[in-house]
């Protein structure tokens, strides 16, 4: 039996999620005139098709398809990302928008469960052309250079960064991109801001990518790292010196130029201590390559051969993962701190076990096995 529903919203969920109607057809296992005559309102889907547009392909409460018209923010997404002009936003993957749409879920869901009295970064105010910029960032994040030369390894770091970013407002959240050319983003919101880091990147380069987010948020723009910088000649002026400020920004601030000098003081630039040096700050070689070339301390041909071999570091060798527990991984891609958040909100009474279970996606029936996570981040 064929429903009928309003042409307009199927229109504007396909084309929410950048999905041409080949890719619709090719996904309903259905020829191209079907999503056509669909769309253009000749013909209707049935109510199992209906279900999976709406559940398996555009990610969608099946119920809006009845409404009189499309939400009225429908270019919203498009206009947080002022710094993307719209051919390039167009050309965004439906993953990374998938991704973008549940980074606004969690902005809401920050907003019902807010139970924290943080410092909020977005309320100060910030001069980045000021010398002493980066000075009065670390106060506020209360992490001197050598308290971060004093982390274990990476995923410590990157880990202290994340707890730094939540005591001022910003929530850290990952997941897999599934899309190795974005790296991570970030919705600008003035109360909860959100980044989102790919977890399939290596942890020097989710480490960058917290920076380069930050940034934009200093900027009060949303923003998106990419592993590659072509798009950037693409940009208007005034982005692409946004995006390439956000790139120098995250360098200087996780390698201090002053800093570094005295690191390289009387030691060979050899392989051997540029990686030494690049464990120090928990970055990549690939960052210290380039703070040496902009310090005149290697040529730019050596910058150039380095930078082509050391362009695949910037993934996570899985190679030998079968996979992990799903409550750990639940953990890594939502943080401690917001799942501390969760379960306060739920011990206070102001939520109930669904919303818990909605929040920290998992059933309610496995909600027991989330030990692995509550009894870790007990305080």
């Amino acid at each position: 039996m064929k429903i009928k529903i309003n042409k307009d919203i199927l229109i504007w969920a396909r084309e929410e999620l950048n999905l041409s109607q080949e890719i619709v057809a090719n996904k309903m296992g259905r020829k191209l005139e079907d999503v056509q005559a669909w769309e253009n309102g000749e013909d209707y889907p049935t109510y199992a098709q209906l279900e999976k547009l709406s559940y398996s392909i555009y990610k969608k409460p099946l119920a809006i398809f009845f409404f009189p018209e499309p939400p009225k923010n429908i270019k919203q997404q498009e206009k947080n990302f002022r710094t993307l002009n719209n051919e390039i936003y167009k050309e965004l993957p439906t993953r990374i928008i998938e991704m973008m749409n549940k980074a606004r879920i969690m902005q809401i869901n920050l907003k019902e469960i807010n139970t924290t009295e943080q410092i909020k970064l977005t309320d100060l105010y910030f001069n980045i052309k000021d010398t002493d910029f980066y000075e009065k960032l670390r106060s506020v994040l209360n992490i001197s250079i050598d308290l971060q030369k004093k982390a274990k390894n990476y995923s410590d770091a990157f880990e202290m960064w994340r707890s730094a970013f939540y005591n001022c407002g910003i929530y850290v959240f990952k997941d897999a991109f599934k899309e190795e050319k974005f790296s991570g983003f970030c919705l600008y919101d003035n109360q909860f801001p959100v980044i989102y880091i790919n977890n399939s990147m290596s942890f020097s380069r989710q480490i960058f990518t917290l920076f380069h987010e930050l940034c934009h948020i200093i900027l009060k723009t949303s923003g998106i790292d990419k592993t590659d910088d072509d798009y950037l000649n693409r940009l208007s002026i005034d982005n692409k010196e946004i995006e390439t400020l956000c790139n120098s920004f995250a360098g200087e601030f996780l390698v201090p130029s002053e800093d570094l000098k005295e690191e390289i003081k009387n030691k060979e630039l050899n392989e051997k201590n540029i990686l030494n040096i690049a464990k120090k700050y928990n970055v990549s070689r690939e960052v210290i390559y380039r703070k040496l070339l902009n310090l005149n301390k290697i040529s730019s041909s050596l910058y150039e051969k380095i930078h082509n071999e050391l362009s695949e570091e910037i993934y996570r060798n899985n190679k030998n993962s079968k996979g992990g527990n799903y409550y750990s991984t639940q953990k890594s891609y939502l943080g401690e701190n917001y799942i501390y958040d969760v379960c306060q909100t739920y011990y206070n009474g102001k939520i109930n076990i669904y919303e818990v279970s909605n929040y920290l996606n998992v059933k309610v029936e496995s909600i027991p096995h989330l030990g692995i996570m509550l009894k870790e981040v007990s305080r």
